[in-house]
């Protein structure tokens, strides 16, 4: 999602780790999901790139959604699970991806109704 919204905003590894405050090789390794961020990184990445910090916490709740938080809710496999996260992380603007989520959230909320019936 970081890599995303970096060349979303034109920045180069280089331009944003500068920006950011944090070394280039931490940045790819962010970038590259081999190494954890720290909150800290995290907070001055989503600034330097002027996204809010909500914006990297929203995958989570698309893992919690498909049941990949732990809970034991899932329908859906880890294969599908990887797929839809797959794709969500492939939003460029924060704006779509919210836009994505509230789709997907108002699918299920209809597909509960519709089961209910």
């Amino acid at each position: 999602m970081i890599a995303a919204c970096r060349e979303d905003a034109s920045l180069t590894h280089k331009q944003l780790a500068s920006k950011a405050g944090i070394t280039l090789s931490d940045l790819r390794e962010y970038e590259a999901g081999s190494k954890r961020i720290a909150a800290s990184h995290l907070l001055q990445v989503a600034q330097a790139l002027d996204t809010p910090i909500n914006y990297f916490f929203s995958a989570i709740d698309i893992a919690g959604a498909v049941g990949m938080d732990g809970s034991d809710s899932a329908t859906m496999g880890p294969t599908e699970c990887a797929r839809v996260i797959q794709v969500f992380s492939q939003f460029r603007s924060p704006a779509a991806f919210d836009a994505a989520i509230a789709m997907a959230r108002s699918i299920v909320v209809l597909e509960d109704r519709l089961e209910e019936t």
